[in-house]
């Protein structure tokens, strides 16, 4: 019985060690994290190619609380949950809503901020177009997003499909749809910098929503750090620093 007590003794010690073993070298490890790049303010490149946006920073932020460096992998949106299913990389990034159909594939972290998404109308149509009458008309959307999935939801309208954000805000430029669901942060952002010509916002968010970091469901331990790690940056004041530097509107909770 000694003998025994004493061998599970040293199993429990072994797998006690190996276990801060493997911590530690984690803790060094380099995070690889999928995002779409074309996505500001969350994610985007700057005039110089750098990659920046309040995803990007509160992200490299984590890093900083983890002790690892951060590298961000470019992938169009509608591939993000498969890359993470599959292990390409172990996080991701991307202005994401968590809903039900993606927590089959992914974990999600706690929300890091509260969206919604809104309507960009062309001003020439604001005074009649609505969430209430949007039937039958063109809509422009990001291809694999909620806003598309929203779109959907109106009958007989032609959903125009884009990979990219990009994409679409050019379409409504170009006059190819008169309406453009999509985040509101980034409706706003984009019509505040020019992005989205001769748009107005519609006031009304037509969803509230919550985004978060996906996390590769056979790494719950790195899920664990990413909410310690969200949740410490909350309390000290640096999600508020990173947050108040991208938006005006205030969606964190």
């Amino acid at each position: 019985m000694k003998l025994l007590t004493l061998t599970l003794g040293l199993v429990l010690t072994l797998v006690t060690a190996l276990t801060a073993a493997m911590a530690d070298d984690n803790k060094g490890e380099e995070l690889a994290v999928l995002t779409e790049a074309a996505f500001p303010p969350f994610e985007f490149y700057d005039e110089n190619r750098n990659l920046t946006g309040f995803d990007v920073d509160l992200m490299k932020e984590i890093g900083k609380v983890l002790g690892r460096s951060v590298r961000f992998e470019e992938i169009p949106f509608a591939q993000i949950m498969d890359g993470v299913e599959s292990g390409r990389c172990k996080l991701a990034i991307s202005a994401i809503t968590i809903t039900a159909e993606r927590l089959k594939k992914v974990n999600f972290s706690d929300s890091y901020i509260k969206a919604g998404l809104s309507l960009a109308v062309n001003s020439l149509y604001a005074e009649y177009l609505n969430e209430k009458n949007l039937d039958g008309k063109p809509i422009c959307v990001e291809a694999g997003t909620v806003s598309e999935t929203m779109a959907r939801r109106y009958q007989h309208s032609k959903i125009l499909s884009f990979s990219s954000s990009d994409e679409a805000c050019e379409a409504f430029n170009n006059q190819e749809c008169q309406v453009l669901i999509n985040e509101r942060l980034v409706n706003q952002y984009n019509i505040k910098i020019g992005k989205l010509e001769d748009a107005v916002l519609y006031p009304v968010a037509l969803t509230a929503q919550q985004l978060g970091i996906a996390v590769n469901k056979q790494h719950p331990e790195l899920l664990d750090a990413v909410n310690e790690a969200l949740a410490q940056l909350k309390n000290s004041g640096v999600y508020d620093e990173i947050f108040n530097k991208w938006f005006e509107i205030d969606v964190r909770r």
